[in-house]
């Protein structure tokens, strides 16, 4: 399923409530839409404690390990992701480890401590 919550003039609560049950969720971010899509991160994880949040897109890209900082999102997706979220997908469906070259991501081990793949 894709929301666009700007089209469908959703509010935060109301993204998350539609993400209920999902396995995976992504989340592109902008300039102007930063702050709201660490909000809808942190919204989307609190009713869906489980689920594997994905930041993506520039302002992810330019601030990857802050945005993980900044937000409960597991991973952040930096530069051209549209192949990478694939195989980040593919890999939760599988149950497999996601560490790509691109990818920013929290270390299972421990939630505080950011990795970054090579």
């Amino acid at each position: 399923m894709i929301i666009d919550a700007e089209v469908e003039q959703l509010s935060g609560d109301q993204i998350a409530q539609q993400a209920r049950r999902a396995d995976f969720i992504g989340i592109t971010t902008a300039a102007l839409t930063y702050n709201s899509a660490l909000e809808i991160a942190r919204l989307t994880k609190q009713s869906n404690v489980g689920t594997m949040v994905v930041l993506g897109g520039p302002q992810a890209t330019f601030l990857g390990a802050e945005s993980l900082e900044k937000s409960p999102a597991d991973a952040v997706v930096c530069g051209k992701g549209e192949h990478t979220m694939l195989d980040v997908a593919d890999a939760v469906e599988s149950g497999s480890a996601f560490y790509f070259d691109g990818v920013t991501y929290r270390d299972a081990a421990s939630s505080s401590r950011i990795l970054i793949g090579s």
